[in-house]
């Protein structure tokens, strides 16, 4: 297989440093030529995960506006031109968290999008980090540093906490490439407790069908009108079918509406530095 070949390039727009869009004729293999393909380059950046001598996971709370959500991230930041990002990653630890990485682990550099590109991201693992100054981090950013377990992280993605996929790439990097800096091998995340709150009805409901149709068969054979404690009620197998006609709106009625799950619910166990 053979790669794409670029054979002319126009900027369309651009808004330095961050972003540039830009109209390619590219020629593919089979020698066809594409006069628009259109590109977005966005600045390079290098995020890391940092784990402490105790194994803790150095994490940072904080509104994303491209989510528009708050929510969990590692420390990440722009790589400036021509700097090694080997530099900029210990760099925005440093000013993000007040951590000073020991020993800095090269995971991978990967594009966002698979045609368009977007950022260019240098992913790390920085183990033996310690602290060493207040978080400054010099920008519009408000952030609160969190010092997790790793089975805490697992659970914060499992429940919705990483709002972007650079977070979820470089976690998923580190786990999986150096399951000894986090005491082993990768293991699936246990279900979390399930709110009973949203499960009381539609098992109630699950019970309160079977026992119409359970009545309305007995009718159909001819068999004694149903008892309640206080008196004997007579209905027909068409009277309890209409019930269990309703009680079908009343089962679509609630699983039609989002059940509230763990998504954007904080995570119990963060603490904070």
């Amino acid at each position: 297989m053979k790669n794409w070949k670029t054979l002319a390039e126009t900027e369309v727009f651009a808004a330095p440093p961050y972003v540039r869009v830009v109209r390619q004729q590219v020629a593919l293999p089979d020698g066809a030529v594409i006069d628009d393909f259109y590109q977005v380059r966005l600045r390079t950046y290098a995020i890391v995960v940092p784990v402490t001598p105790e194994g803790g996971v150095v994490m940072i709370e904080q509104y994303k506006h491209g989510p528009g959500r708050v929510g969990l991230s590692f420390p990440a930041g722009f790589v400036e031109p021509g700097e090694d990002p080997a530099n900029a990653a210990p760099r925005e630890l440093l000013e993000e968290t007040g951590y000073g990485a020991g020993t800095l682990i090269r995971l991978g550099r990967h594009v966002d999008n698979g045609n368009q590109r977007g950022c260019e991201g240098h992913q790390f693992l920085a183990t033996g980090c310690n602290w060493q100054q207040p978080a400054a981090s010099g920008d519009l950013e408000q952030m609160n540093t969190r010092v997790l377990t790793v089975p805490e992280v697992d659970r914060a993605l499992a429940d919705g906490l990483f709002g972007v996929s650079h977070d979820v790439a470089a976690w998923g990097l580190a786990r999986i490439l150096h399951p000894k800096a986090f005491g082993g091998p990768v293991r699936p995340v246990p279900p979390g407790p399930v709110p009973r709150a949203n499960l009381k009805p539609a098992r109630r409901h699950s019970r309160c069908r079977l026992r119409l149709a359970g009545y309305a068969r007995r009718l159909d054979r001819g068999r004694t009108p149903i008892a309640s404690s206080s008196a004997s009620i007579a209905l027909s197998g068409a009277d309890v079918r209409a019930a269990l006609i309703a009680s079908k709106r009343a089962r679509n009625a609630i699983f039609s509406s989002p059940l509230q799950s763990f998504h954007g619910r904080p995570c119990k166990a963060m603490t904070s530095t």
